[in-house]
């Protein structure tokens, strides 16, 4: 036994190995998270929409990331519709990356650094966290440690047909994630240094581009053939570049992967254990190993993943001399480099087990196992804010399923709510009426509170841990509202308070009796025309639930409707518009308007009414979240949109404009059409130049 015990290169290590990653699967279910982190629990719609109708939708985003995509329609084919389900496809790729990475360490050094890697792996809390949790980036990571893995054999075998493998898994892993180019330069100093320790290097990485160029080629011959781009997959996630303008939090921003391997997470807890410092000790004994030469493959690769970790921590997301652009960094994306630190780690006990005195070697297996210990001592404490969290989800998902609510029903939550409701719900979800808001200050929740006349409202719970706080959540403690006679408690999801939950989530029923009543009053006159298209498109005739074409349109169904689409019908007047409260998308184009009050609908983020004639817009003040206005062909010649921060499309072309108050202030302005307003004067408004420039406004 001691004979094995002291030979690294036994096969007893790599059978131990083994076992300790068939021990990771029972560990992390324990602990399993379930439902999602940040808003990729979004993602579960793409899948199960094309499931649904056989078709995909291109301009949904998920439908590029071609690795989450397939495995969640497999899982979803294969087994029930849930969050185990939707979390299977990240599970089994974390599973791929230990099994992967146990393999490229014995054939880069020997069988026992194959056990420290599996057994970092199966204790350091990050794992268990991240691989139960929907954390998308470890498909990436497991094409792209496929990749070096391949790479490293192909080149050590001469095999082409691995080399070929190799270099489609690294455009497999692209088109899963645009964030897998960050292993380029990585790979491209790995080229650099095959100059001097392979001969036929050259070879090689030929079959390796052949392989990375063709799998490309493939995936964009197809989006040719069935979207008529063959870019699409780039285009959709590259353009316009993705980030946040973090440059007045860029201290934070570049700390917080740091804090998280060598210190104390969001929770005050140890996601990485200790392991991080043991890797990055594992890199100073990698420097010495170099240097004397000792399986300088194996060496390479390690130091060449600190690389990949520095890149992922520095590089910002988009390119601009003024400013840096980044996400505030979640710890989702580390999966792409946490192979790499394991991997530093093993080299550091076996750095300190080839060391002639016995009490350093005594002393390497004492902090082994007292990391072991402490790792498997903060796994729950770190996996707690999540699956805690997670949990409220997964118990009001149950209580909506075993407790239908009528087709039509209005649902008031906060965003993630919402999402948790579409996505684990599905497709009964998609016949309800969400209101997604999410006020964030005191009085802002106190007005949406108060604006509730009727539905169902979801209030406290856990924020999402790790990605929302409490200013998300509808915490009624947090306000001065006081549920009335009017709100009737339904369910509720105890929850002991925590870091990440303020109250317990409960689901309130609310009505009033004032919704029962007619949307038009007696004594007001309606236009055929619009009260036709309300019955026809916003209230559509449902026998079954005894709306018939002569039933009395009523504010509860008013309080239900979010889009308004009622285009050239001859409509002269909208009586009853500010009526309602949750409209979001009014489009009234080519129709036969002078003038419009959106006075109250202060729920609007469309408002298109080309080709009417309308001279006077009154109320749009109080729509401040209107990020899109169409206007053009009108007789407007004064509006004022000072406090429409949200703004982004403006299009008044050809109308009769003098002044437009308060345009300097739209700085999130992506579209702007002023031509054909002879009166105009674009200097005067103070028009950014560039709208000039592309001949907007003249």
């Amino acid at each position: 036994m001691k004979a094995i015990l002291e030979n690294p290169k036994h096969i007893f290590w790599f059978i131990l190995a083994l076992l300790l990653w068939g021990l990771a699967i029972p560990l992390r279910l324990t602990y399993f998270s379930g439902y999602g982190l940040g808003d990729d629990p979004n993602f579960s719609s793409t899948p199960l929409n094309f499931i649904d109708s056989g078709s995909l939708n291109f301009d949904d985003h998920h439908t590029n990331r071609l690795g989450m995509f397939i495995g969640q329609i497999a899982s979803y084919l294969l087994f029930p519709i849930n969050d185990y389900s939707f979390v299977l496809p990240i599970f089994l790729a974390s599973l791929g990356v230990h099994g992967i990475s146990l393999f490229m360490v014995k054939t880069l050094f020997y069988n026992r650094m194959a056990f420290w890697v599996s057994l970092f792996m199966l204790v350091t809390p990050f794992e268990t966290l991240a691989s139960t949790s929907f954390a998308p980036d470890y498909i990436v990571s497991f094409f792209s440690i496929l990749a070096v893995w391949g790479l490293v054999q192909g080149i050590r075998s001469k095999n082409k047909m691995v080399l070929i493998l190799s270099g489609s898994s690294l455009g497999f892993a692209i088109l899963t994630k645009l964030s897998a180019i960050l292993i380029f330069p990585s790979l491209g100093i790995a080229g650099l240094l095959a100059i001097r320790w392979i001969k036929h290097w050259k070879l090689c990485w030929v079959w390796f581009l052949i392989g990375f160029v063709s799998i490309i080629s493939i995936i964009s011959l197809v989006y040719l053939n069935i979207h008529g781009d063959p870019f699409h997959w780039f285009r959709h996630r590259a353009i316009p570049p993705e980030g946040h303008d973090v440059t007045n939090m860029l201290f934070h921003t570049l700390t917080v992967y740091p804090k998280y391997l060598y210190y104390l997470d969001n929770y005050q807890n140890w996601m990485f254990g200790l392991t991080g410092w043991l890797g990055l000790m594992g890199v100073i004994c990698a420097v010495f190993w170099l240097k004397a030469k000792k399986h300088s493959t194996g060496v390479i690769v390690v130091l060449l993943g600190f690389l990949y970790l520095l890149i992922l921590n520095f590089l910002p997301h988009k390119i601009d001399f003024n400013a840096y652009y980044s996400h505030p960094r979640i710890f989702r994306y580390l999966p792409l480099v946490t192979p790499y630190i394991y991997m530093a780690a093993g080299l550091l006990f076996e750095f300190l087990l080839k060391s002639r005195y016995v009490h350093v070697k005594f002393i390497a297996v004492g902090v082994s196992i007292y990391v072991v210990a402490f790792s498997l001592y903060q796994t729950p404490k770190v996996s707690e804010p999540s699956w805690s969290s997670n949990s409220d989800g997964r118990l009001l998902s149950s209580f909506f399923r075993t407790n239908p609510l009528p087709k039509g029903s209005m649902i008031y939550a906060d965003f993630w709510n919402c999402s948790r409701l579409h996505g684990m719900n599905y497709p009964e979800s998609w016949k309800w009426t969400m209101n997604c808001e999410t006020p964030n200050t005191r009085q802002e929740k106190n007005q949406y509170l108060n604006s509730i006349k009727d539905g169902y409202v979801i209030t406290g719970g856990g924020s999402l841990a790790w990605y929302s706080s409490f200013s998300w959540v509808l915490n009624i403690s947090n306000t001065d509202f006081q549920p009335n006679k009017h709100w009737r408690l339904l369910h509720e999801i105890p929850g002991e308070s925590k870091p990440w939950r303020k109250e317990s989530m409960k689901i309130w029923r609310v009505t009033d009796p004032f919704m029962s009543q007619p949307l038009f009053k007696s004594n007001e006159v309606v236009s055929e025309e619009w009260e036709t298209c309300l019955r026809t498109q916003v209230f559509p005739l449902r026998p079954e639930d005894g709306v018939t074409e002569n039933s009395v349109l009523s504010m509860r169904q008013a309080n239900l409707v979010t889009h308004i689409e009622c285009l050239g019908l001859n409509i002269s007047d909208v009586t009853g518009l500010n009526r309602f409260d949750n409209l979001r998308v009014l489009n009234l184009g080519d129709n036969k308007l002078n003038t419009l009050d959106i006075t109250g609908v202060s729920s609007l983020r469309m408002l298109l009414l080309a080709n009417n004639n309308i001279s006077q817009i009154n109320g749009l003040q109080t729509a401040k979240r209107l990020h899109t206005l169409w206007a053009a062909n009108n007789l407007i010649n004064h509006i004022s949109i000072s406090n429409l921060y949200e703004l982004r499309d403006l299009r008044l072309d050809n109308n009769k404009l003098e002044h437009i108050d308060g345009i300097e202030n739209l700085s999130n302005l992506e579209e702007l059409y002023l031509i054909k307003n002879p009166h105009l004067d674009c200097v005067a408004l103070k028009i950014p130049e560039k709208w000039i420039v592309k001949g907007r406004c003249q």
